[in-house]
């Protein structure tokens, strides 16, 4: 086993080491950069959906809000009662208030999560 290892270290010091020039790591990294990020001169963002389409998109929601509002009658709606008998599971919170301490809390929550959202979001569109 330690004979085919002396046969490699003959010819390694028979060949003698290549010294690689000084800048050469310097300039691998630099082309190996220059091809895989895009520059931001050639890397155009586009929106998925252009501003026409979000106009037309605008237009028929307000057609659609406009015709239901003036066509539809909808008062039918409003003295429907829903009975919800399907959610029966044995608990009743009629009685059940909640404290303060457990609204606040839920309020934080929610405050922090908009706010690491916006924060991610600012921090991803600055790294592209």
């Amino acid at each position: 086993m330690e004979e085919r290892y002396d046969e490699i270290e003959e010819l390694i010091k028979k060949t003698g080491v290549d010294v690689p020039s000084v800048g050469f790591v310097d300039t691998v990294m630099k082309k190996i950069h220059a091809e895989t990020v895009p520059c931001k001169e050639d890397y155009k963002m586009s929106p998925i959906v252009s501003k026409k389409a979000w106009g037309v998109i605008g237009i028929l929601i307000t057609m659609f809000l406009v015709g239901t509002y003036l066509f539809v009658d909808v008062s039918h709606f409003f003295s429907y009662k829903f009975k919800f008998s399907f959610f029966k599971f044995g608990f009743n919170f009629s009685g059940y208030t909640a404290s303060k301490s457990f609204i606040y809390s839920v309020l934080l929550l929610m405050v922090l999560f908009v706010v690491q959202v916006v924060f991610l979001k600012k921090r991803i569109e600055n790294k592209v």
